[in-house]
């Protein structure tokens, strides 16, 4: 068993590919450090992992590779979302918002 801290930007399902070396080390992952498997820990917190996989994890060992996304590029909190603020516009009625699902 190591202890390894979480990186800047790196989700669990990052956490558990790079150091337990399979999907399922989000669930070992969770149990071993008391997380929930949807919480994320936050940039710098300490775990215990297990390799599930020597040769996924090992791979990213040799490779010196560190798995994680990047910052997104604008703030999700700045961003609108949902059904109220999407708008399909019809070229052929540029003055019309009116659609039809079916």
């Amino acid at each position: 068993m190591q202890l390894i801290s979480i990186r800047k930007h790196q989700t669990n399902i990052d956490f558990a590919l790079q150091h337990f070396g399979d999907l399922e080390g989000v669930f070992d992952m969770a149990m071993l450090n008391g997380l929930s498997i949807t919480e994320t820990p936050a940039p710098g917190t300490v775990l215990k992992t297990i390799v599930n996989n020597e040769n996924v994890a090992g791979y990213f060992i040799t490779k010196g590779l560190d798995v994680s996304g990047t910052e997104p590029p604008i703030p999700s909190d700045v961003l609108p979302g949902g059904i109220g603020f999407m708008k399909i516009i019809n070229p052929a009625l540029p003055q019309s918002n009116d659609f039809i699902v079916s």
